[in-house]
């Protein structure tokens, strides 16, 4: 989309914002992608348990690496599947104090929550990355099944880095508010 084009749409915001909601929806786009991909995980997943099961109490013949493989794909994919479920309010919230405060009470809880997840992932994404890297200068493998463990643990800190790209995105729009009709009010609550 030509910025000309973005600027029309966005009620002729100044060209920098029309740059930032541009890249923000191409990130979010790019997150959707990334949730289906997570999806299909779950269902290999699923398979793979469901398999252990009937071999395991139908035909006797249990497996070692099922079990292992399910760890680190949930783990893989909770981490890759964050920044989508984030960046559509997904995620579990205490809304006891939220959900009964006025409109700019609700933006510095937003804004303070932004911080505090930012700086989380921020944290986590520098050491996982550190514990990937030790793997794969080690060639460490899992113990049951030999899988190496620096793809599984790479998705750590990949995920913390899209996590923390949609907490950015979220930050911007907080922003930004006109490129959003209201970015504070969450699905379901009312002025």
């Amino acid at each position: 989309m030509s910025t000309a084009t973005c600027r029309q749409k966005v009620c002729h915001h100044k060209e920098e914002e029309c740059t930032i909601k541009t890249v923000a929806d191409h990130l979010e786009k790019f997150f959707g992608q990334v949730s289906w991909i997570v999806g299909l995980g779950v269902i290999v997943m699923m398979a793979g348990v469901v398999r252990e099961a009937v071999g395991r109490y139908f035909f006797n013949s249990p497996t070692q690496w099922v079990i292992e493989l399910s760890g680190y794909l949930m783990v893989a994919l909770v981490f890759l599947g964050g920044a989508y479920t984030y960046l559509n309010d997904g995620h579990v919230r205490v809304d006891m104090i939220y959900l009964r405060s006025g409109r700019k009470v609700r933006r510095c809880l937003d804004f303070f929550g932004y911080l505090v997840v930012l700086s989380y992932s921020i944290v986590l994404m520098w050491q996982s990355w550190n514990m990937a890297w030790g793997s794969f200068g080690s060639k460490a493998t899992s113990m049951d099944a030999g899988i190496p463990l620096f793809p599984v643990q790479a998705t750590v800190p990949l995920g913390c880095l899209f996590l923390s790209v949609a907490v950015l995105i979220k930050i911007c729009r907080f922003f930004l508010p006109a490129t959003v009709p209201d970015a504070t009010t969450p699905k379901g609550v009312q002025e």
